[in-house]
């Protein structure tokens, strides 16, 4: 299942950006979603390329207790 069909699916579950569109442009593929704060690899970098085990149990927990809506 490509990406775009699972933000479909997931839409209106918490913690899922919306999906504004998403398509073929050329020779690229193109998913335009919100932006709902910093991605994982600019948090990696500001904490000295190191997640504390709070912060790695947070980010788990936030994953495994994602509900997507039927």
């Amino acid at each position: 299942m490509s990406e775009a069909k699972v933000y479909q699916k997931a839409q209106g579950s918490i913690g899922i950006p919306k999906l504004y569109w998403a398509g073929i442009e050329g020779e690229h593929t193109i998913m335009v979603i919100q932006l709902l704060g910093a991605n994982l690899e600019s948090l990696l970098s500001s904490c000295n390329k190191h997640f504390s085990l709070e912060t790695t149990f947070a980010l788990g927990t936030q994953l495994v207790t994602l509900k997507i809506k039927p």
